[in-house]
């Protein structure tokens, strides 16, 4: 009999365990807020009446679920001792507790999503207190303005200190520059006045040049014998074996009397560039105030009667008498003449002589060539010269 009573004991222990696990054991399985249905479960026991099967699977499954009961408990042989006693009664009454969890449940799965809601509100307000609180804070870099005009007093300190060093280094530097400066602007000056010159010694030798030779040829055709003259000289001179060249200029003095005669005749610029008086003088009885613009007619100069004898005429050999060549002035004089003058002139009779040296000229006709001039600064021919020309022996050796 005590070994009945110690079984039903031990039976009424199990089922007590039984039931006080399935609640726990059934919760998980729902929700982790199982815990709180205990609190809500008093007031629906009335409400759940069901059958007698979950009575026979509760003890099924309680002494699995259950690791708490001990192992001889469960091997115990007599299963009918639990039909015979009074506890099966009380069982479904615990049972009815047990089976209500589960309608609760989703109840009280429901409250925590609202519980959570609100409590996710809650923080929300914190980020805008925390903009709030940014918006504060904006004015906090003011007393940063404030604190960099300290730093500003400390450099001073510092560069006194090093006056002495980086003083005279960055004043050195500043006068390089400046030097450095100073230096490029004088080349680029003197670049700048070099190609002006020789751009100017360009265009204003190339015109003249020209006209002064179409002057040059038109006189020779003109006056045969002159021609006929030049051309002596050039093949004693020179011979046949070779053309003219540069220094052979020397030695053809009739050659540059021809130039000097056209020149004089025929200036390539008949009223030179224009002058500007620098002080009150007086020409030729003529009040000039300073800063007068002084053209000079150098055409009408070198065909004064007083001044040269036959002064229409072409004659190259006047110039054969000491003190003619000083009165030409087809260059101008002084500082102001033209600067290419020995240019133009060695130009001008290289060209010519190898004309004369190289082709056998004559006029188109019987008539003499026009020399009416035309109307302009470098003083051009009015009718284009026209001529024929043969090439002489020495242009086939040469060739």
């Amino acid at each position: 009999m005590e070994r009945n009573s110690l079984l039903t004991v031990a039976l009424l222990c199990i089922v007590v365990a039984g039931v006080g696990g399935q609640s726990p054991a059934s919760s998980p399985t729902r929700s982790p807020a199982a815990p709180s249905a205990p609190t809500t479960s008093p007031a629906n026991p009335p409400a759940a009446t069901p059958p007698s099967t979950p009575m026979a699977k509760t003890p099924a499954s309680s002494p699995v679920e259950a690791p708490k009961s001990p192992a001889p408990v469960v091997s115990s042989p007599p299963p009918t001792p639990v039909p015979e006693s009074s506890p099966p009664s009380p069982s479904p009454k615990a049972s009815a507790p047990v089976s209500s969890p589960p309608a609760p449940a989703p109840e009280a799965l429901t409250p925590p999503a609202p519980v959570a809601a609100p409590a996710a509100d809650v923080p929300a307000p914190a980020p805008k207190k925390h903009k709030k609180s940014k918006k504060h804070q904006a004015p906090a870099p003011a007393p940063e303005l404030d604190s960099p005009p300290a730093p500003p007093t400390e450099a001073p300190g510092p560069s006194s200190d090093d006056a002495s060093s980086p003083g005279p280094a960055t004043s050195a530097d500043d006068q390089s520059g400046a030097e450095s400066t100073r230096v490029l602007r004088n080349v680029a000056v003197g670049a700048a006045a070099t190609a002006w010159a020789v751009l100017s010694l360009t265009i204003g030798g190339t015109d003249t040049t020209a006209v002064t030779l179409e002057w040059a040829m038109s006189n020779l055709l003109n006056y045969p014998e002159v021609l006929r003259k030049a051309r002596n000289e050039i093949d004693d001179k020179i011979g046949f074996d070779r053309l003219v060249d540069e220094p052979d200029i020397v030695n053809l003095p009739y050659l540059q009397n021809i130039v000097s005669e056209t020149l004089r005749l025929y200036p390539a610029v008949p009223l030179l560039l224009p002058h500007l008086s620098s002080n009150d003088c007086k020409v030729a009885g003529y009040d000039v105030p300073r800063g007068t613009m002084v053209l000079t007619n150098v055409w009408a100069m070198q065909r004064d009667p007083t001044l040269w004898e036959d002064a229409e005429m072409f004659k190259p050999e006047r110039f054969d008498k000491a003190g003619e060549a000083d009165k030409l002035l087809p260059f101008g004089m002084g500082r102001r003449a033209c600067p290419g003058a020995g240019l133009a002139q060695r130009l001008v009779s290289l060209v010519l002589g190898t004309l004369v040296q190289c082709f056998e000229w004559e006029r188109v006709g019987d008539e003499l060539v026009d020399m009416t001039e035309d109307k302009g600064a470098t003083l051009p021919k009015l009718v284009p010269l026209r001529t024929m020309c043969k090439a002489r022996p020495i242009v086939a050796k040469l060739i």
